[in-house]
């Protein structure tokens, strides 16, 4: 489930559902052995697009990351998009492709399903499209609509065997921390369906936050936390922020804007007081003694992307689930056991 994070503002296609029962997933599986050729220009100027740099000439058009749409050929919903991922480094001018499911409950068997089996009817158009253009087609219950695909699929192995995975989760921003033990927490884990690396207990402890209530104060070190992991982050990565490289540094990566977390205290002055206290803070001496310092300017780059803008505004509620609003989470290496009726398996 694809949800931007820079400048922590989400937006989804209109075909994504936004309102869930539960708990939300989605996926994402970049297909091994596969990959889409452009011309020399398009890829350059692909590159250019996605690095920042606008150096590079550009072309009349620039293939598009959602390149077509599997759907049920009996309702239409969209169950996959068939996308334009990372440079393919084994060949020239071509890009990974990566398949993602729109999102739907996590404990729906019955619409995932459906987005397993949608996952092998488009695996099997990648495949019969080796050398040649995708083309639109149906069966079995899909349809593929190609959205726009003048370029070749490649092919490096005879059949596609096997993907690398990656999955978003939607939870309650209010159920984030809420009864977890001490242990979990100093552990990483914020709800039975988040567990992060980067969680520092450390922060409940701040002076910014005595008086506080307990919930607030986890919610204060979640987002301080991530604040610190983006610092860093942004410094070992020459403040490249949406690199893969990046990205894969979070291990469990927030896909908007923290700051809602403020928003769930019991008072408007109480979210205006904990958002300054953190737009205000600076450095934690604890974590220059891990000898692990960041600069200034890291540390507000770092508040200013987690955090989001304008910080005194309440975030849209761009997700819900249980009508509460909620936050999303991309897992950047799960298990494929994480979700066992998830994620695309040869056998479907």
């Amino acid at each position: 489930m694809s949800h931007a994070v820079e400048p922590q503002t989400a937006t989804f296609p209109e075909y994504y559902d936004r309102t869930f029962t539960s708990h939300s997933l989605g996926t994402e599986e970049e297909l091994r052995g596969a990959g889409v050729v452009v011309s020399s220009e398009e890829f350059w100027a692909i590159v250019g697009e996605d690095s920042g740099d606008r150096s590079a000439p550009r072309p009349a058009r620039i293939l598009p990351k959602v390149f077509a749409l599997v759907r049920d050929d009996g309702t239409g919903e969209v169950l996959v998009e068939i996308t334009r991922d990372l440079p393919l480094q084994s060949a020239p001018n071509t890009f990974k492709i990566e398949l993602r499911t729109t999102p739907a409950e996590m404990n729906s068997a019955t619409r995932w399903a459906r987005r397993r089996a949608a996952m092998g009817f488009a695996i099997g158009c990648v495949e019969s499209a080796r050398g040649k253009a995708l083309q639109a087609r149906s069966s079995d219950g899909f349809r593929v609509e190609v959205v726009d695909f003048p370029h070749t699929i490649a092919l490096t192995v005879q059949a596609i065997a096997d993907t690398d995975v990656q999955a978003t989760v939607g939870v309650p921003a209010d159920e984030i921390g809420v009864g977890m033990a001490a242990s979990e927490l100093a552990a990483g884990k914020l709800h039975e369906h988040l567990t992060v690396t980067w969680f520092t207990d450390i922060f409940m402890h701040d002076d910014a936050v005595n008086g506080y209530s307990p919930i607030d104060r986890v919610r204060y070190a979640v987002v301080m936390s991530a604040i610190l992991r983006a610092g860093r982050i942004l410094k070992n990565n020459n403040n490249k922020f949406s690199t893969a490289t990046a990205k894969n540094a979070w291990g469990v990566r927030p896909r908007q804007a923290l700051r809602e977390l403020f928003w769930l205290a019991p008072d408007h002055d109480r979210t205006i007081d904990l958002l300054f206290k953190v737009v205000q803070s600076t450095f934690p001496s604890w974590a220059n003694e891990q000898g692990e310092t960041v600069t200034a300017d890291h540390w507000q780059l770092g508040t200013a992307l987690v955090v989001g803008l304008p910080f005194v505004e309440r975030p849209p509620a761009d997700v819900s689930v249980a009508g509460r609003t909620a936050l999303l989470f991309e897992y950047r290496s799960p298990a494929r056991t994480d979700y066992p009726d998830a994620f695309w398996r040869p056998a479907d």
